[in-house]
């Protein structure tokens, strides 16, 4: 998906510029969106517009908080709005070296946003004391759901709310409709495949006939023994032993193994 945000001034022609790159996209058979975010409606206010363009359908509403382009219709507003919120992605503020997060910078103050900061800031810290740049990894594709392997998981009924009795809604402030507890919370979130991305099930490298999936292990003694479990650095497919059968793939449940044609 390629996103663009446009900042200008009300009168400036900051919404017509979003709203005729979308209908240029779609008239090139593209999906596209466009709308604006604005406040006090006079000439000369501040007004942001954003575009969205995908080869898919779009389901994405919120605005764009990291665009893949900035446009700044109006010089003034450098000193006035936060144009270039999310177009950095290390964190780091207008001081060498010193880093923020969450509440401190401009954004959603939630705290789901600001764990996101502090693990993007911790890994840009690191980067920064080696002297080098952090660079985000390209997302894995979203699979198709018939790239999902489901059958690998048991149905679970959704966990049911509790509700407040109808005497009590009527009498307190308390919220009608009650949250999830820790537990609960958790089974819920088990739901979610992340489909497209490896989870380190073994599958891959249990069903290979020909043991060319090569699972990764570091060299780090202070991470224990060579046999001891360590995520996080997946498998290696060796080429002089796979034949290209595709059992891996077949059998990934979520669809993070790709087949593609060799190279002759």
């Amino acid at each position: 998906m390629y996103e663009v945000r446009f900042h200008g001034r009300g009168g400036q022609g900051t919404v017509t510029a979003a709203e005729l790159l979308s209908a240029a996209a779609s008239s090139e058979g593209k999906h596209a969106q466009a709308f604006p975010c604005f406040g006090s409606e006079r000439t000369g206010a501040p007004v942001v517009s954003f575009c969205r363009i995908d080869g898919r359908p779009i389901r994405s509403r919120e605005p764009v908080i990291r665009p893949d382009t900035l446009v700044i219709q109006d010089p003034t507003l450098l000193h006035q709005v936060s144009v270039f919120e999310g177009v950095r992605g290390d964190q780091m503020t207008g001081r060498p070296g010193i880093f923020a997060g969450g509440d401190m910078v401009k954004g959603e103050r939630t705290v789901t946003t600001g764990v996101g900061h502090g693990k993007r800031a911790a890994r840009c810290i690191d980067s920064w004391l080696r002297g080098e740049r952090w660079q985000p990894a390209e997302p894995a594709a979203l699979a198709e759901y018939d790239k999902l392997n489901t059958w690998y998981y048991s149905d679970a009924p959704a966990t049911v709310r509790p509700e407040l009795d109808v005497a009590r809604r009527i009498s307190t402030f308390d919220e009608v409709v009650g949250g999830l507890d820790e537990s609960n919370a958790l089974f819920e979130a088990r739901r979610c495949l992340s489909c497209g991305n490896c989870f380190e099930c073994d599958n891959c490298f249990g069903v290979c006939p020909d043991n060319a999936v090569i699972k990764l292990v570091s060299a780090d003694p202070e991470e224990g023994p060579p046999e001891a479990p360590r995520g996080g650095r997946r498998y290696e497919i060796s080429l002089d032993y796979c034949k290209g059968c595709g059992i891996c793939a077949a059998e990934c449940p979520w669809g993070a193994i790709n087949m593609v044609p060799e190279q002759i």
